[in-house]
């Protein structure tokens, strides 16, 4: 799954796309939000907002290392931050501009805990991904190419 989500975040229309998804679902009033079916359930939304920041955050750290990959972990850092302010703000929009919505602190949590939790797989992916990539004679492995 993950590869899956590394292989598409490449495209910056992925990143750009989850970020305006997310500001227009987040911008709906209360009235255009079904009472019914999954989202009648009791707190389905902070796993919304859990996912929804998480993925935000973690689209576009992958993004970022494809085109720069030296600094994965500045952009990383960058997005992760960039994302729980984005959700901060969403939730000022709401209590101030949209009709129905009001703030919530446990979202502004939910958004944060999402963005720092994706960030932390991401994060592990690269290290993972760094590891294999070292030499062999890095590594300290013995191979044909590094033995007399």
């Amino acid at each position: 799954m993950f590869s899956f989500v590394r292989k598409i975040s490449r495209h910056l229309y992925v990143p750009v796309g989850w970020t305006l998804l997310t500001i227009i679902l987040l911008c709906l009033p209360g009235s255009a939000i079904p009472k019914v079916g999954m989202f009648g359930l009791s707190n389905i939304d902070k796993f919304v907002h859990f996912v929804f920041f998480g993925f935000l955050a973690m689209t576009w750290s992958i993004n970022f290392s494809f085109r720069l990959p030296t600094y994965w972990k500045k952009w990383l850092y960058l997005f992760c931050f960039f994302s729980i302010t984005l959700g901060i703000a969403l939730e000022f929009v709401q209590l101030y501009f949209v009709a129905n919505r009001d703030f919530d602190i446990w979202d502004i949590f939910a958004d944060t805990l999402g963005a720092i939790v994706f960030s932390g797989i991401f994060y592990n992916s690269q290290i993972k991904q760094d590891v294999n990539k070292k030499a062999p004679v890095e590594t300290g492995a013995v191979t044909k190419t590094n033995c007399l």
